[in-house]
């Protein structure tokens, strides 16, 4: 079983419940920690506001004695850029456990140039489902010049929303020890793209990508993919064992 869940949302950004509620859950599951991680701050809809990192910590703190559970706080930071730029400044960066990071649609482009070089073109790529090799590696080269910065702990749901050169992204995972997320909600990469992962070494973090609290651990969607594809589960950092995070509590 996993014995963390590192990717959930609360009302702060678009999800259901309060932190509370992901503590009472995750307590009553028996997972040892859970993380919160709040859309970041450049989703134009759902991001959650930087007052609100002070006061989910603040809250942290209060809740610690009440639940077996150990609460981090984190944040789904949005690649936003072609150069793989987060939406965290180095301070910002600090005030968290550990940082996920992804492509999401709506974050907000970095200029208006950048904007026709990467945002839009994914958008109307993505509408098509059709991808030239050229594109693939556009954006290939933005998520590993994301994960080759040292400012992520975990790549989230990989291929979802901009397809890429697996092979690519698995090295600098590799050689900046990166977890590359299965998620609860979406597996986007194909067996064949998982398997080249899995052969050269990746380790995965299966993560529930909870938007309610009721779904807490669930992790049954990478889960049977795993077991289909008879993986290793010593390569899921989470799976029976705790990931080496950075973790300053």
């Amino acid at each position: 079983m996993i014995l963390g869940d590192y990717h959930t949302h609360t009302r702060n950004s678009d999800g259901k419940g309060l932190l509370i509620d992901t503590l009472r859950q995750a307590d009553k599951i028996g997972l040892k920690q859970v993380g919160i991680s709040d859309h970041g701050l450049r989703h134009a809809v759902r991001g959650m506001h930087f007052r609100d990192i002070a006061r989910m910590r603040k809250l942290m703190e209060e809740y610690k004695s009440q639940f077996k559970v150990q609460c981090l706080l984190s944040i789904e930071a949005n690649i936003y850029s072609s150069d793989g730029d987060i939406d965290l400044t180095e301070q910002q960066r600090d005030m968290f456990d550990y940082i996920v990071a992804g492509y999401h649609k709506a974050a907000l482009p970095k200029n208006f140039a950048d904007a026709f070089r990467y945002n839009i073109p994914a958008l109307f790529a993505n509408r098509r489902k059709q991808y030239t090799d050229a594109q693939r590696r556009k954006y290939t080269h933005t998520i590993v010049k994301a994960v080759s910065s040292g400012k992520i702990n975990i790549l989230s749901h990989l291929n979802y929303g901009i397809p890429t050169f697996v092979k690519e992204v698995g090295k600098a995972a590799i050689d900046y020890n990166v977890y590359i997320e299965l998620n609860g909600k979406r597996v986007n990469m194909t067996d064949d793209e998982i398997m080249e992962l899995y052969d050269m070494g990746v380790t995965f973090i299966v993560n529930s990508d909870a938007h309610s609290p009721a779904r807490i651990g669930e992790v049954s969607v990478p889960m049977t993919v795993v077991e289909r594809l008879k993986l290793d589960k010593s390569r899921i950092a989470n799976w029976d064992k705790l990931p080496t995070l950075y973790i300053k509590h």
